[in-house]
This record gives C-alpha cells, sequence and structure tokens, in this order.
C-alpha cells in the first residue's frame, strides 16, 4: 500500500511538471517556428515583405567582428547569395530555452559568381554555424552568428586540405 501510494504520488508529480512544462512548451513553440520562419523566408528566400512578421525593431545581428542593424545584415546575407546563387541554409539541430532558440546550420551552394576575389569554380561548396536567436514578443531581436568557413574556403581552393 505504501508502494502504491509514493508511486501515485511521483506520478502527480511528473503530470503536475508536464504541466507547467507545456506552457512553456507552446512559448518554446512558436519562438522555434519564428526562427525556421526567419532561415525559411528571409534568409532562404529573401522575401523582405516577411521582415515585419519576424523581426523586431531595432533587430541587431551579431558576429564575431560585427554588430549589424538590418540594413548591414541584409549587405551581409548578400554576399553568399550573388556568388552562390542557389545558397541555402538548412537547421540540423534546434534547441530552445524559453526567450532563446539555438540552431546548428548548413549552408550550402555552388559557387558561380566572383566571391573573394576568386572567380566561379562552379563547386558545390558548404560551410557550418551556430546561431543564437533572442526573441522578444514573438520577433527576433538579436541574432549572434558564428560561421565555420574553413570548409567553404578549403572548397574554393582558398585554403589547404592538409
Amino acid at each position: 500500500m505504501v508502494k502504491q501510494a509514493s508511486w501515485l504520488l511521483v506520478l502527480v508529480n511528473v503530470l503536475a511538471l508536464a504541466q507547467q512544462k507545456s506552457d512553456l512548451s507552446e512559448r518554446e513553440q512558436a519562438n522555434q517556428a519564428i526562427v525556421k520562419r526567419y532561415v525559411d523566408e528571409i534568409y532562404n528566400r529573401h522575401d523582405v515583405s516577411k521582415i515585419d512578421q519576424i523581426l523586431a525593431r531595432g533587430f541587431r545581428l551579431k558576429t564575431t567582428s560585427q554588430d549589424l542593424d538590418l540594413a548591414g545584415a541584409w549587405k551581409l546575407f548578400e554576399k553568399p547569395q550573388s556568388a552562390f546563387p542557389d545558397w541555402k541554409m538548412e537547421i540540423t539541430e534546434i534547441m530552445v530555452d524559453r526567450k532563446t532558440v539555438v540552431i546548428r546550420n548548413r549552408f550550402s551552394g555552388t559557387h558561380e559568381e566572383n566571391f573573394l576575389g576568386l572567380a566561379a569554380t562552379h563547386k558545390k561548396c558548404a560551410a557550418t554555424g551556430t546561431e543564437a536567436f533572442s526573441i522578444d514578443q514573438g520577433k527576433i531581436t538579436t541574432v549572434w552568428v558564428t560561421t565555420n568557413q574553413i570548409p567553404l574556403l578549403t572548397c574554393l581552393g582558398l585554403l589547404s586540405a592538409r
């Protein structure tokens, strides 16, 4: 009888925690969805009509060396897009904690135009990265970006593969 009561207590506690988690989970799911929309609609499709729905006023994109407003971020997006017309970001992993969403991603595209002073190689190249998104009231306020460009630069022959 005591064992049954203790298991019942454990079950009640688990259900209570699950209920608390489900309240948080709705917010986390919404935040995850907004990040997926950012990748799909803004980064991959360059659909400027979605910016006001996805990005907050005062949006910032931060890299290891830059702190950019929306106009600066857009210029940063255009660099690979012009040299690699099929350049896309794919989310390979996504983690959510309340107002923060972190993704690991893979970028890939075919080098069809001048990039970093290098004429088109027509090679399919890739890079990987990690991005952390801060979200407030359903909109992305800040993105912190870290990209591993070594595979891309190696593919283009700008770095030695050894």
